[in-house]
């Protein structure tokens, strides 16, 4: 084994160590079914692509209108290593040992592994604007090896997606590459496959495209009064919007409690939000009821100026409650000739939230 296979060996067991599962992209990826296009006899050579670990700078046919993660580009950066990247990358060159993607590398990765020898990478532009493509195209072996491998990654203008097209992997599926694409810092990345086997096959196109633009629009905000001895109400809704499915989160029909409740309607990245609130307005009610009329009479015996009363005790119940309110007995005593107040009082702080009180 020579030295720049254990240095390989070395990185790839280092990385895979490390290896954590990347994030949401904003991307997505699905099958296709358009043909390999070979362009190695009509494409143009990229300089010095026939080497070991070659990065060469080109320029993107004038007009040609492509955009990566919302910037848009004029020129790539191709390596002989499986993938290309673009003008503020965190990469370095064209590194032989792949690695698992993370935001910032801002490339394409068609089959990043250690690729060295003839005959090289080609580009050609194809179609008519502003619906052309461009090809990018690597045919060759593995470090140390003779049969070459041949695939390519097509940038579509306008729309600007983007496909992985392969032709002949040598009976591989993505055991020792890296598969997918990266964005520039603050994005995302959209990896599919990391030294796993059983990610491409030969024949097969793998597209990459932004998602339809999608509008959501929530109902209004709303208040709402409990629903008669509950603690909540039910509320029905519906959101606009120009795509679907939208999740929405509670759903409509659920029973909403007293407060404030945001409810999130979301398609891909796009989401929108309304406010449920519902107000308790029911007060609570006492047990045995206040005396008729809120009014007790006591007779004094002779010769006092004031009698004890043993007060119910009362108890309060809520449509909200934190647990039954139960009231004391012989409260403002002893009671003197004339009028004592004696008040129970239940609901607001002294029970829930909830803002109706009751008092006796």
């Amino acid at each position: 084994m020579n030295l720049k296979t254990q240095l390989r060996s070395l990185g790839i067991l280092l990385l895979s160590v490390f290896l954590s599962s990347a994030s949401y992209s904003q991307y997505i990826n699905l099958a296709c079914n358009n043909a390999f296009e070979d362009i190695q006899t009509s494409g143009t050579f990229v300089p010095n692509s026939a080497g070991d670990d070659v990065l060469t700078t080109i320029a993107l046919p004038a007009g040609f209108n492509f955009s990566f993660y919302g910037v848009a580009q004029t020129q790539v950066n191709i390596a002989t290593n499986g993938f290309m990247t673009f003008p503020g990358t965190s990469i370095a060159g064209a590194p032989f040992t792949n690695q698992a993607l993370a935001v910032g590398m801002n490339g394409i990765f068609p089959y990043w592994d250690d690729l060295n020898g003839a005959p090289g990478c080609y580009t050609e532009m194809r179609g008519t604007a502003p619906n052309r493509r461009f090809i990018i195209y690597w045919n060759k072996p593995f470090f140390g090896g003779s049969d070459p491998i041949v695939f390519e990654a097509v940038l579509f203008e306008t729309n600007n997606a983007i496909e992985f097209r392969y032709a002949d992997l040598n009976g591989l599926s993505g055991n020792s590459a890296t598969i997918g694409i990266a964005g520039p810092t603050g994005t995302s990345v959209l990896q599919l496959g990391f030294n796993q086997a059983g990610v491409v096959a030969a024949g097969q196109c793998i597209r990459f495209e932004l998602p339809i633009a999608c509008t959501i629009i929530p109902p209004a905000n709303v208040t709402l009064n409990n629903a008669p001895g509950t603690c909540g109400a039910v509320h029905t809704f519906a959101f606009g919007a120009t795509c679907n499915p939208i999740t929405l989160t509670p759903p409509s029909g659920s029973v909403f409690p007293v407060g404030v409740t945001t409810v999130r309607g979301v398609n891909g990245l796009t989401s929108a939000t309304f406010t449920v609130t519902v107000r308790d307005v029911e007060a609570p009610s006492f047990t045995p009821d206040c005396p008729k009329g809120g009014l007790v009479t006591l007779n004094a015996g002779p010769g006092e100026c004031e009698v004890s009363w043993n007060a119910p005790a009362f108890m309060a119940m809520d449509n909200c409650p934190a647990g039954a309110f139960f009231g004391g007995r012989n409260v403002c005593l002893p009671l003197h000739i004339g009028r004592s107040p004696v008040v129970q009082t239940a609901g607001g702080s002294c029970l829930t939230s909830s803002t109706p009180q009751a008092a006796c």
